[in-house]
């Protein structure tokens, strides 16, 4: 039952089989590229059923939408693990 969100969805899949969504969300408004807000990046996590997030490492788009939960929702997610290079894995508190 568990749903990871990541930074390399497809590649999860393809490699354990177990339900993967894309972390790291934008669009575009004319040629200027968007976010989410925190409270809709958390929307969008919750309606996937995303249990787990684990990103690749620091730097770019990922890092800093996590940067923006994190602070806007104080522990919604919390370390599961670290490894070397900064990729960590999250669990979402559901009661947070």
């Amino acid at each position: 039952g568990s749903v990871l969100a990541t930074d390399d969805e497809a590649l999860v899949w393809l490699y354990t089989h177990r339900p993967a969504v894309p972390f790291y969300t934008y669009g575009y408004r004319g040629s200027t590229e968007i976010h989410p807000t925190p409270a809709d990046h958390r929307a969008y996590l919750e309606r996937q059923g995303v249990t787990h997030v684990l990103l690749a490492g620091f730097g770019g788009g990922s890092a800093q939408e996590l940067d923006a939960l994190l602070g806007a929702y104080p522990g919604w997610l919390t370390i599961v693990h670290r490894w070397p290079g900064g990729r960590t894995a999250f669990t979402v508190n559901r009661d947070r």
